[in-house]
C-alpha cells in the first residue's frame, strides 16, 4: 500500500460515492475540531469547518473530463469523463496555502490548489462548472438514498448491493434534518439540447432524501449563472456555481 493509499485508509470511502465520501470527511473535520490525533493531525492540521468547502465538478450537459484520476486511463495520465466529481478544499484564513481533498485522485493527499487545478483541469472541449458549497452548509442540508446508483429495474425496497452500479457504504444513507424549500421540487427547465445528455445522476427526482441533483445541474435556473463572486451564496444553502476562473479567483 502506497502512503498515499494508506492516508486515504484513514477517512470513511467508497468508491464511486465521492460526494458521501467527501461528506464524512467534512463531518469528521466538524465533529473533533481542531482536536485531532496521529496520524489524521498529520494530514489535517488545524483545519476546521468554517474554512472547508465542497466542490462539485460538473457541467449543463453533465460531463466533465478530468485527468489524475485513479479510475482513469493510465495511458492517458488518469484521464476520464465523469458525469460530475466532488472533491473538498481547505483554505486557513492565517494562509494564501489552500490544500484540495480528492479520494480519487493520483497526486497527493491532500495537494496544492495549484497542482490539482494544473494537472486534473487541463484544456478541455468539454465545458465545466463548479459549484462551492460551505462545509457547514453541506453538512446542514446534503441528503441521498443513493437512487442514482440503482441498476434499471431494481427493487427499490431491496438494499442488496447486487442492485447497484457500484456497491453502497455500509452506513445508511445520509439524511438531512432540513426540509427541502417548494421552489426545490420545481421541474427544472432544462435545455433539451443539454439535458439529453444527462445520465441518471442528473435525471434522478429531487426529494427530502435525496437531493443530489440540486448540486449537479449547473444550468441558469439552478444559480449557475457566469458571476465569480463567490463571496456571496444563495439562501438555500446549496452555494455558487462559477467556472474555472472563478474557482481559481476564489482558492487561487
Amino acid at each position: 500500500m502506497s502512503s498515499r493509499e494508506a492516508t486515504i485508509s484513514l477517512f470513511p470511502y467508497t468508491r464511486c460515492y465521492c460526494e458521501e465520501n467527501v461528506y464524512k470527511f467534512c463531518r469528521l473535520i466538524d465533529e473533533r475540531g481542531a482536536s485531532y490525533l496521529p496520524p489524521i493531525a498529520a494530514v489535517v492540521s488545524s483545519a476546521c469547518v468554517a474554512e472547508t468547502f465542497v466542490v462539485f465538478v460538473s457541467s449543463e450537459i453533465g460531463w466533465v473530463e478530468m485527468h489524475k484520476q485513479k479510475s482513469g486511463k493510465t495511458a492517458e495520465d488518469g484521464r476520464i469523463i465523469w458525469d460530475y466529481h466532488v472533491f473538498a478544499i481547505v483554505k486557513p484564513k492565517n494562509t494564501q496555502s489552500a490544500m484540495v481533498y480528492d479520494f480519487d485522485t493520483l497526486l497527493d493527499f491532500p495537494t496544492t490548489f495549484s497542482n490539482y487545478i494544473n494537472e486534473s483541469f487541463r484544456s478541455s472541449r468539454l465545458p465545466r462548472k463548479f459549484r462551492i458549497v460551505p462545509a457547514r452548509d453541506y453538512l446542514l442540508h446534503f441528503a441521498s438514498d443513493r437512487r442514482h446508483m440503482r441498476l434499471p429495474g431494481s427493487d427499490a425496497s431491496s438494499e442488496s448491493p447486487e442492485l447497484y452500479s457500484a456497491p453502497p457504504p455500509l452506513y445508511p444513507p445520509i439524511k438531512s434534518s432540513i426540509p427541502l424549500s417548494s421552489s426545490a421540487f420545481l421541474p427544472v427547465n432544462a435545455n433539451s439540447e443539454l439535458s439529453r445528455y444527462w445520465g441518471s445522476a442528473h435525471m434522478c427526482p429531487i426529494t427530502d432524501e435525496h437531493r443530489l441533483p440540486l448540486y449537479l445541474r449547473m444550468g441558469e435556473e439552478m444559480g449557475g449563472g457566469e458571476s465569480s463572486d463567490v463571496a456571496v451564496y444563495d439562501t438555500t444553502g446549496f452555494g455558487k456555481v462559477v467556472d474555472l476562473r472563478g474557482l481559481c479567483k476564489a482558492f487561487g
